[in-house]
């Protein structure tokens, strides 16, 4: 069985100066903290299930339209 690789937390400075912690495997936000050492223990405790991209972006149904889409609907 393939190995699952390890989850990746790139991290982004907000406008107050906090850093952000986001995991790329299940595209949460895991922290937001002003220490890279507590997002590190954020990161270490964050527990995801991989969801596949296909999995997060709404199916259209036969017609091609998207059944949450009220203008599309007959």
């Amino acid at each position: 069985m393939d190995k699952q690789p390890a989850p990746f937390f790139p991290h982004r400075r907000l406008e107050d100066g906090n850093l952000q912690s986001i995991c790329l495997t299940c595209l949460k936000t895991v922290g937001v903290s002003s220490s890279n050492e507590e997002l590190a223990k954020l990161e270490k405790a964050h527990r995801c299930k991989a969801v596949p991209y296909s999995a997060r972006v709404p199916r259209p149904n036969r017609i091609g339209n998207h059944p949450a889409w009220k203008d599309a609907q007959e």
